[in-house]
């Protein structure tokens, strides 16, 4: 019982010991202390500043892929548009391109849920890109596309749907099959 009571006294000594010699300014006269303090002030300031400048390049290229897309093709052919929306392009049409703000007939199949089923269909569906008349994945999705092309999107619920369950569960990723018919 004495001998752990002396090794505790002992190893609280030790440990205040290091607490002194390790403290800012521990056995050191005021002014070395205070310039010591300094130095390590400053080396952290700079440091901390060199992070902040990487990281909001960083922070940046990340938001720009999320929100602008990254363009390029993996290496089966699908490519990241804006808000995550992917694209695939089955055939490429020959007609007119379709832009903003033109008025497009489209025929489509929109899967989803688990396991993937026919959530809806239609022959002759017709919109204006651009203008909120759908969902923003295909406002994204389709442009660029001509007449006669055939172009699969995968749609995530922030450029579909949402939270609203539409057939394909809540928050579901929503593939779609889409085929311009005409664009003016």
């Amino acid at each position: 019982m004495r001998k752990e009571a002396w090794r505790e006294k002992k190893e609280r000594k030790q440990t205040r010991k290091r607490r002194e010699l390790h403290a800012v300014g521990g056995g050191l006269d005021p002014k070395l202390a205070a310039e010591r303090l300094e130095q390590r002030r400053n080396k952290k300031r700079q440091k901390n500043d060199d992070n902040a400048e990487s990281n909001k390049g960083q922070d940046r290229d990340v938001f720009d892929k999320i929100f602008n897309g990254t363009g390029e093709e993996d290496a089966d052919g699908t490519r990241t548009l804006e808000m995550g929306i992917k694209c695939t392009d089955i055939t490429t049409g020959k007609g007119s391109i379709i832009q903003n703000n033109s008025l497009v007939t489209v025929k489509y199949k929109l899967r989803g849920g688990k396991p993937l089923r026919l959530i809806d269909s239609s022959n002759k569906f017709t919109f204006r890109v651009g203008k909120g008349e759908v969902i923003q994945g295909w406002d994204i999705g389709v442009q660029g596309m001509a007449v006669g092309g055939t172009r699969k999107l995968i749609v995530p619920p922030k450029a579909g749907y949402g939270g609203k369950d539409i057939g394909a569960g809540a928050g579901a990723l929503l593939y779609f099959d889409i085929t311009v018919l005409s664009c003016s």
